[in-house]
């Protein structure tokens, strides 16, 4: 098993966000801000066309 999370297309990710209560805030250029009043989370999504979002080494 792999310990990397797997690649997400940005609308899934989108999805995901609203059923933890997130809610578009604005957006900037290609990145999506979703903003949740409960705990004033906020969350800032890629949203480059045709591009799967990859899990970042560091």
């Amino acid at each position: 098993m792999s310990p990397f999370l797997p690649q997400i297309k940005a609308k899934d990710l989108v999805r995901v966000a609203k059923q933890l209560g997130f809610e578009l805030d604005r957006q900037k250029g290609s990145h999506a801000i979703f903003y949740r009043p409960s705990d004033k989370a906020r969350v800032v999504i890629p949203m480059h066309a045709g591009v799967d979002i990859k899990q970042h080494h560091r």
